[in-house]
């Protein structure tokens, strides 16, 4: 395949905007390189050589163009932390270019996605050690220029106590079949709504830190012995229970959801899906533990209801991820509703989930 078929199949050939703007860089062309690859995703994204000999990664970012630049704002705005923290903590930034919603980044070769790694079994307890200091390392960084950005306020759309009680006309007609039905579970539970109404007045009440917001396994990169955190898209000054929460809530969603077989002819009892939940939960437990030690060794001065708080955001991230799986479908599966089913026990019970599922409020 030449150069140029190798761009057209890339899509390439449909946003020249790239190679000008790398091209102005001094980075050279992309169009041209011979390891030209995409990936998917919300965006657009490119990864290769360039003609000038430089490894880069170039996102351009998707959906109606105010979020767009938003998404490009919030990802800039990373830079605005001390130089040390940014280099040890995120590939390289490049450059950007607000016209063609393009960001550049030195392209990691042979990194491993921390899901990718989970999936194998090599997500241990030393690797979860590492990303709660970097966790904690972002969250310690002085607010400083950063408080002047732009991009670095607002709340995440989600959890949302208005969404829990009725959605706008544009999100209903947007919903899949399957989310409609997931929507409708949890605006008809009256506790859950109360529980998140809860949690989101508890955070306003809270300190602001540096945040990445949407912190997902996915998110870490293993290149090496470095460890990285990457998509910075939702990055601002936020409670610093999102970014831990999060990460215990992926690992109780691994523990709830990860041993089932989606495409299974008969679908698990409902004894066989407590017992496989326990299960997992247990083996989640060390690594979220982990993580905690490592954030408390980085960051040992936060307020002390931290844990609790993240507590409830993991208990949410089981929602979250309901909503994501049901996007692709019209149904909702038994074993995505008994994730939801514990995640509304820890939202409900926070202060009381948080050592359970290894965020002991006094490490």
């Amino acid at each position: 395949m030449t150069s140029a078929e190798a761009a057209a199949s890339a899509g390439l050939d449909r946003v020249p905007e790239v190679d000008a703007v790398l091209a102005r860089l001094g980075l050279g062309r992309l169009s041209g390189a011979g390891d030209l690859s995409r990936f998917p995703g919300r965006n657009q994204n490119w990864a290769g050589r360039t003609t000038g000999g430089h490894q880069v990664f170039v996102k351009r970012f998707g959906g109606p163009e105010a979020q767009a630049m938003q998404r490009l704002h919030r990802s800039v705005a990373l830079s605005e932390l001390p130089d040390r923290l940014v280099t040890d903590l995120a590939p390289r930034n490049l450059g950007w270019d607000e016209p063609g919603r393009l960001l550049i980044s030195e392209f990691v070769d042979g990194a491993v996605s921390g899901a990718d790694l989970a999936a194998r079994g090599d997500f241990g307890l030393d690797l979860a050690f590492r990303a709660g200091c970097l966790v904690g390392s972002v969250h310690q960084a002085p607010p400083g220029r950063l408080r002047a950005c732009p991009a670095a306020g607002g709340r995440p759309v989600l959890p949302s106590a208005d969404l829990l009680r009725a959605l706008p006309l544009s999100a209903f007609f947007e919903s899949t079949a399957g989310e409609l039905k997931a929507w409708r579970l949890m605006q008809r539970d009256e506790e859950l709504r109360a529980a998140v109404a809860s949690l989101l007045e508890r955070e306003e009440l809270a300190d602001t830190v540096p945040a990445h917001c949407d912190l997902r396994l996915d998110q870490f990169l293993l290149a090496g012995d470095r460890l990285y955190v990457t998509d910075w898209e939702e990055f601002r000054l936020a409670d610093a229970a999102r970014d831990v929460g999060s990460f215990a809530g992926e690992w109780l969603h691994r523990a709830t959801t990860g041993w089932a077989d989606q495409s299974a002819a008969e679908p698990p009892s409902h004894s066989e899906i407590v017992r496989r939940c326990a299960d997992g939960i247990a083996e989640a437990r060390p690594v979220i533990a982990a993580f905690w030690s490592g954030y408390h060794l980085t960051r040992p001065q936060h307020d002390p209801a931290l844990a609790e708080r993240a507590a409830a955001f993991a208990g949410w991230h089981l929602f979250d991820r309901m909503l994501a799986a049901a996007r692709l479908s019209v149904r909702l599966s038994a074993v995505h509703r008994a994730a939801a089913g514990i995640g509304r026990k820890v939202l409900r019970a926070p202060l009381e989930s948080a050592a359970a599922i290894g965020l002991d409020p006094q490490p």
